[in-house]
């Protein structure tokens, strides 16, 4: 297994762990054809999105949320560019 890969022990750090922990991603039920990459990369961009929107350190787990009860916000977010 390659280092930092789950199951060695060594800690994961960036949008890994981010998807670990907001995300639950270890947990998750889809796991044929293309679906985990699929699921992965709709995660990285949601994060990504975030980040643009709110700031390298912004709050991932509120603002999902947050997002996830005003779905208006989200759209917006995925809809009009930042400035």
């Amino acid at each position: 297994m390659p280092p930092g890969s789950k199951g060695t022990g060594e800690s994961r750090t960036g949008s890994t762990w981010v998807r670990d922990v907001v995300f639950d991603e270890d947990r998750h039920q889809l796991r044929t054809r293309n679906g985990p990459e699929i699921m992965t990369t709709l995660r990285n961009l949601t994060i990504s999105l975030i980040r643009l929107a709110h700031g390298a350190q912004a709050a991932i787990a509120f603002t999902t949320r947050s997002l996830s009860r005003q779905p208006k916000p989200a759209i917006k977010l995925i809809t009009q560019p930042t400035t």
